[in-house]
This record gives C-alpha cells, sequence and structure tokens, in this order.
C-alpha cells in the first residue's frame, strides 16, 4: 500500500511540474496587439454588449457561486486580421484560457461611448486612462 501511495505521489508530482501557474504567461502583447483583462472595460453590466457575458464563453451560464472568479482576458489588435489574432492568442477550454477578441476601433468607440454616457461622473476617469493607454500602446513608435 505505501509503495502505491509513493508511486501516486510522485506521478503527480512529474504531471505538474513544468505546468504553468498562470494560464496566459505564454502570451504577450505585440506591436499590433494589446492584452488586457475584461475587467478593464467595467463592470459586466456595462461590458457584455461589447466583450459578451463575464465568464466562460464555452458555458450556456454563470456558476451558481457568486464568488467564482472568471480570468478572460481581451485582445485588442489593430493592423492585422482577426484571424492571425485569434491564431496567435487561441481560446483553450482544457486551459480555461478565454480571450475575447477587440478591434481597436471598436475599443476606442466603446470608450467614447462611455465617457459620453459618464462624462463628470464617478467612473469616466477610469474609462479615459483605459483610452489613453490603449491610443499610446499603438501609437507609432519613432
Amino acid at each position: 500500500m505505501r509503495t502505491i501511495l509513493v508511486i501516486i505521489v510522485l506521478f503527480i508530482n512529474l504531471c505538474c511540474r513544468g505546468q504553468s501557474k498562470n494560464q496566459y504567461e505564454n502570451f504577450t502583447s505585440t506591436s499590433k496587439t494589446m492584452i488586457l483583462n475584461y475587467d478593464d472595460f467595467g463592470p459586466q453590466i456595462l461590458a457584455y454588449d461589447f466583450l459578451g457575458f463575464e465568464w466562460w464563453q464555452w458555458d450556456n451560464h454563470r456558476d451558481s457561486d457568486p464568488k467564482t472568479k472568471y480570468d478572460i482576458r481581451v485582445i485588442i489588435y489593430k493592423d492585422v486580421s482577426l484571424e492571425i489574432v485569434k491564431n496567435k492568442y487561441p481560446i483553450n477550454r482544457n486551459s480555461k484560457v478565454d480571450f475575447r477578441y477587440a478591434s481597436y476601433n471598436g475599443c476606442i468607440e466603446y470608450l467614447d461611448k462611455r465617457i459620453k454616457e459618464f462624462d463628470n461622473d464617478f467612473d469616466v476617469e477610469r474609462y479615459s486612462d483605459l483610452r489613453k493607454k490603449i491610443v499610446s500602446h499603438f501609437k507609432p513608435k519613432e
């Protein structure tokens, strides 16, 4: 029995070795793409019409536990096709890698709408700062 337990522990250690703690660590922004968190675009009630619901896109509904967190990333892309972006940043249900793809122009339109909607309100700075961050990232480097 003890031998079986040792074999199981060794097997688990070998399987876990090399596995990433962060399923997104192999994905990075480039000059044509930018990776942000879903939360950066505000609460789901505002962002879902632009990004979809804040749960795994392969699920039909949210987990019944309201404390469940979904680590969803948004890929903003400019001057590159959506097809290329989806190939570079593929969704993987088994690894719980969930990307939402948004064009640069779509993001700017979304943020401008929110900024106008919240003019002089509590969240306007959040959206203004995000807009500046996105514009700066895609600004041509000299």
